[in-house]
Order: C-alpha cells, then sequence, then structure tokens
C-alpha cells in the first residue's frame, strides 16, 4: 500500500492551548494541497484530532467525497502542552528553545520518553499499512510524527535531523509483512510560493 504523508499548513499562535487552528495562510496551504492530491486517486483520508491537521484535511476529503477518518494516535507530541506557538515564532530566549537546545528529548517526556513514544508511532502506522492492503491512503499529521515514522523506516534514533515544511509531503510505501520505505521526502513545489 502507499502512503502519503502531510503535515498540516501554518497554525495560529495559541497562548492558551497546544492545538490551535489554521491561520488565513494555513488555509490557503490546505487548498493547495488539496488541489495538488486531487488526481492521486486517494482510496482514504486520515487525520489526527488535532484541529491544525484537520483543517488541513478537510478540503481533500470534501474534494474526493470520502469521508474523514480522524485518529488520536496521530497526535502531535506536543499535545499536552499548555500553549502553541509556530517555530517561526520562537527566540533563542523562549523557554522551550532553550529546553531544546539543552535536551531535544524532553519532548517526549511526557509520553514515557523516546522509546514508548517512538513505539506508539510504529505501532500506529503498521494498524494503517495493515489495514488499508492495496490502498492509497492520505494521513495529515504533524512534524515530529513524520520524522519518527522516518526513524522506524531507515533505522536511526534522531528524529530532529529531518524536518518537513507545512502542508510538505512525504511518500511511503509499505505491507503486511513488514516493509517499509520512503519513496519521497518534504515535497513542496504545490506552495512554493507560501512557506516562510
Amino acid at each position: 500500500m502507499e502512503l502519503i504523508l502531510v503535515r498540516h499548513g501554518r497554525p495560529e499562535r495559541d497562548d492558551n492551548s497546544s492545538d490551535p487552528a489554521l491561520n488565513d495562510l494555513g488555509h490557503r496551504q490546505a487548498q493547495a494541497v488539496s488541489q495538488y492530491l486531487q488526481g492521486e486517486q486517494i482510496d482514504q483520508v486520515l487525520s489526527s484530532t488535532m484541529v491544525r491537521a484537520r483543517q488541513t484535511a478537510e478540503p481533500l476529503a470534501e474534494a474526493l467525497g470520502i469521508d474523514l477518518v480522524q485518529r488520536d494516535d496521530l497526535r502531535e507530541v506536543d499535545d499536552h502542552r499548555d500553549q502553541y506557538i509556530p517555530g517561526e515564532e520562537m527566540t533563542p530566549e523562549s523557554d522551550f528553545v532553550k529546553a531544546f537546545l539543552e535536551d531535544p528529548h524532553f519532548l517526549f517526556a511526557d509520553h514515557g520518553g523516546w522509546g514508548p513514544w517512538k513505539a506508539r508511532i510504529t505501532t500506529t502506522f503498521d494498524d494503517i499499512i495493515n489495514s488499508h492492503r492495496g490502498q492509497r491512503v492520505a494521513v495529515f499529521c504533524h512534524g515530529v510524527v513524520m520524522a519518527t515514522f522516518f526513524c522506524t523506516v531507515m533505522g536511526t534514533e534522531d528524529a530532529f535531523a529531518v524536518s518537513v515544511d507545512y502542508t510538505g509531503i512525504t511518500r511511503a510505501k509499505g505491507n503486511s509483512g513488514g516493509l517499509r520505505s520512503i519513496q519521497s521526502w518534504n515535497e513542496t513545489a504545490h506552495v512554493r510560493e507560501m512557506l516562510t
């Protein structure tokens, strides 16, 4: 089966929640990725239950006439935090950046650490692959979720060695026998003029 992984569009800053909606640019990015993928013969559209991923997935699901299926196990690693600041707005003086530079793995602490987090993401994608044999599935989720999947496929433990832009597309293949491969990483031609 084929996976089309899509990072969500640009979200609003939210000082009271880790689950913000898309901003105006993010909605335009969602429309652009929808138009780009409409000719792909997609069988299913999945998304994280977080608002920014769901709002990015909705235009494609609607255009294809497919019911959007939301999965809680696709939520981002920061889903427990009390605010969301887009990376572009963070400064070196922010507490988050200081903590990240001191120990990037602090992000996984509320999920039991890197090992349990990686196991959860691996199990999630194994389930998606095994449940959609022979299909092409678009999965709208988050940067660290996508990077973790990359780690499981490529056999690395460094989730921060790769990154993906807003509505960047990663293509992968998998089968029920455990074969996984990355076909492309971070396709952005559809939003090139909308990346900041």
